[in-house]
């Protein structure tokens, strides 16, 4: 069986997103593997070492040391732990059959797997994303401030990550892409599979009953206008005040929604943070969710909503389509000029559809990618060999 070495940097049993997706890849991982070395963050996860004791094989946990929040932001934390980790990978490896780097795996940024690509071990990388950027002719859409920091972040990333992909062209045997624009931009691997870092608890998810609430429109996020805020207004203004719209979330957007004229004739609530059991609820209770999000690799909402049975009206951009599957109603950025119109017209298409609830992101189907993947890596072990 495999022996392998996973980098994930988020790796968490009891918490959501990026950390419950690193404890995701963890745990259908241990399901293939003899066993498995895990190095993640200092200070993450206390209780790590415990719950990997319940695990399907023998998970040995090793945390690399991080700068505290005080001393650097989010990427400088992250960007010493790659270094050090880089660097354990780089003795290490030759113990480990497979290398994979699963959380916090930017496209843009090397993984520290590469370092340890020799000998005949090889690599998966993912799932990975970054690759989606706000198209410029929305950019009235997100703000000056924010326009400045994605064109500042939009060439330094394209630039890293074209440096990054040749540095690693030929020595990945499998990137997972998170979505359909990482899977358009990866890198030269033996395989690419589109495969988003989510799995969920369908059991905790009720399905919709029949018929479908009518003209409650949901929004689940942070209020930030790349989310699409204002093309949810525009849309809102033209829907006319049959139909009324929740925001689950905050932000800082709330003030522009607060001051719109959809909030000030009564077309709007404003909910604030809600757990996930409420926030199910919430989706139980509308009609469709609208996320025109310009900026997001992933989106799990997307995918909690079609679980519910729920469309989920989204712009063609980033992961929220692929994690809405067959009920995501997909809407052209362009042209730019009609786009809320569109939206609008979108809307109240699926007034007229049938959607039924979508349970793809199992932790089955994340099992049998990662088997496919290792799998790869084992058959080529003694060509690989010979190569390097």
């Amino acid at each position: 069986m495999t022996r392998l070495l996973m980098t994930a940097y988020a790796c968490d049993p009891n918490q959501g997103s990026e950390s419950g997706a690193g404890w995701a890849l963890l745990s259908a991982a241990s399901e293939l593997c003899e066993s498995i070395t895990v190095v993640t963050r200092s200070g993450e996860a206390p209780e790590l070492e415990s719950e990997c004791e319940q695990l399907g094989c023998e998970v040995r946990v090793v945390r690399i040391a991080t700068l505290p929040a005080e001393e650097a932001g989010s990427y400088g934390r992250y960007l010493r732990w790659l270094w050090h980790t880089s660097l354990f990978v780089r003795r290490e490896a030759a113990n480990f059959d497979v290398l994979h780097h699963a959380t916090f795996a930017s496209d843009w940024l090397p993984p520290p797997v590469l370092f340890g690509g020799a000998g005949g071990v090889r690599l998966v990388w993912g799932p990975a994303g970054g690759n989606t950027y706000p198209p410029m002719p929305l950019a009235r859409r997100i703000g000056m401030r924010y326009l400045a920091t994605t064109a500042v972040r939009t060439c330094s990333t394209k630039a890293v990550r074209s440096l990054t992909h040749i540095f690693m062209s030929g020595r990945v045997d499998t990137f997972i892409a998170m979505n359909s624009d990482s899977g358009r931009g990866a890198p030269r691997a033996r395989n690419v599979v589109v495969q988003p870092n989510c799995v969920l608890d369908y059991d905790g998810i009720e399905k919709q009953a029949v018929p479908r609430p009518k003209r409650r429109l949901l929004f689940v996020g942070r209020l930030l206008q790349y989310k699409g805020i204002d093309l949810i207004l525009d849309a809102l203004e033209q829907l006319g005040t049959d139909w009324s719209m929740t925001f689950v979330g905050d932000g800082p957007a709330r003030g522009r929604i607060e001051k719109s004229l959809p909030y000030r004739r009564g077309q709007v609530t404003l909910r604030g943070w809600r757990d996930r059991s409420e926030v199910v609820s919430e989706m139980g209770a509308s009609s469709a969710l609208l996320f025109p999000s310009m900026h997001d690799s992933g989106g799990w909402v997307a995918a909690e909503a079609a679980a519910v049975g729920l469309p989920v009206v989204c712009l063609d951009l980033g992961g929220v389509p692929t994690l809405a599957g067959r009920n995501a109603v997909t809407i052209q950025v362009a042209p730019a000029s009609t786009l809320s119109s569109r939206i609008a017209r979108s809307i109240v298409e699926t007034e007229l559809s049938l959607f039924e609830p979508q349970r793809d992101w199992t932790r089955s189907r994340l099992t049998s990618v990662l088997s496919r993947s290792y799998g790869q890596c084992n058959e080529r072990r003694q060509t690989n060999s010979e190569k390097w």
